[in-house]
């Protein structure tokens, strides 16, 4: 079957016109994304779900299946970007496409388009360019490996949602398997135990994965070049989300499945390379809200701590301490001022007790 490319009269009638959209074409797509024909209008749907899929073979059909899978009571759609992947998952893809085309739109990206984070090829021209191809009110988020478990999750979210116009996001919990030990059992990434808002604190701190999230759409930027070297995609929606309404957690969504594998983006990387990602984030943040709120002070105190985390780490590992994380550290503790004292102390009593855990039944027993 023949592939229709996306040109200027092929983009969605929303997007033409768009500044933010045609800024980032002009500056980052080198060649034309190619649409899978299908029998969707995009207009009409309540929700898109929107999937990225790169070398995602094992775990794509099983990822689709349960997205197809979802009951509910109003129409949506499934966006899969498929990054030019090497190992069949495009295949699968077109076959899903072929299946389902009132139900499939694929979007085939040429990797002639890819935009590298850190000298290194990455997904973020298929996650931007994804992203602006979805018109409907509420976005899903899901990635090729991950797995939803629950077929009431995106009706559960969106009832919520419906209901409670002053908040913008919600999430559920994700368990987390690490597919290089399989043997390890599965680990809760939520630990609240009932729905809850979130604080800022929270929302900064708490890692609900992407696959979890569901939000409303067009509150936010889809392309800031300012961000463009920044990993942490997962960390600029929710905080910038948090700045419309309120960030809620489900409690009563089964749990999602994100597996931690060698290809996935943070696979390879180190503690170090991971907090350095994390300082670009928040420094962009900061600087991105620009007032001075509960989220701000909550993102000095973590970029803070970063800092002093990387000065432990090059200490233990090399030896040495590099001039630039103790500037780093001495100005943000300046501009986090005496807040950031206890924040400090309750981070180590966190870090104590998982270095040395209490039974704190018998301590309690033996101080009777």
């Amino acid at each position: 079957m023949e592939l229709n490319k996306i040109s200027f009269d092929h983009i969605p009638s929303f997007l033409i016109g768009n500044k933010s959209f045609e800024s980032f074409q002009q500056n980052h797509q080198k060649v034309p994304v190619l649409e899978f024909p299908n029998r969707i209008d995009s207009s009409s749907k309540i929700l898109s779900v929107r999937l990225l899929a790169y070398n995602h073979s094992k775990y794509i059909s099983e990822c689709i299946e349960a997205i197809l899978n979802q009951e509910t009571n109003y129409d949506y759609e499934i966006v899969i970007a498929e990054d030019a992947s090497t190992d069949g998952t495009r295949e699968i893809c077109i076959k899903y496409a072929e299946q389902y085309p009132d139900r499939i739109r694929l979007l085939l990206n040429d990797r002639k388009n890819n935009m590298s984070i850190y000298g290194k090829p990455s997904g973020l021209f298929n996650s931007i360019y994804s992203n602006f191809m979805i018109n409907s009110k509420y976005v899903a988020m899901c990635e090729g490996d991950d797995l939803w478990c629950d077929p009431l999750k995106i009706q559960k979210s969106v009832d919520y949602l419906e209901n409670h116009f002053d908040t913008v996001l919600c999430f559920g919990n994700s368990l987390l398997y690490n597919t290089t030990k399989p043997e390890t059992q599965l680990e809760r990434m939520v630990h609240f135990n009932e729905c809850r808002t979130l604080t800022s604190e929270e929302v900064l701190n708490t890692l609900f994965q992407t696959s979890n999230i569901i939000y409303r759409n067009g509150l936010i930027d889809k392309y800031d070049p300012r961000a463009l070297n920044i990993l942490s995609g997962d960390l600029l929606l929710k905080v910038k989300m948090s700045q419309k309404g309120k960030i809620y957690f489900i409690s009563d969504i089964k749990p999602s499945i994100y597996r931690v594998h060698q290809f996935g983006s943070y696979g390879p990387l180190g503690k170090i390379k991971k907090l350095q990602i994390d300082i670009s984030a928040y420094k962009y943040l900061i600087s991105y809200i620009s007032e001075e709120n509960t989220m701000t002070n909550a993102l000095k105190n973590n970029l803070a701590w970063s800092y002093l985390r990387i000065i432990v780490l090059t200490l233990f590992q090399q030896k040495r301490i590099f001039r630039s994380d103790i500037k780093g550290f001495y100005r943000t503790l300046f501009a986090a001022g005496p807040q950031f004292l206890f924040f400090l102390v309750r981070r180590v009593i966190q870090l104590l007790k998982k270095i040395l855990p209490i039974n704190h039944e018998s301590f309690r027993t033996k101080f009777r």
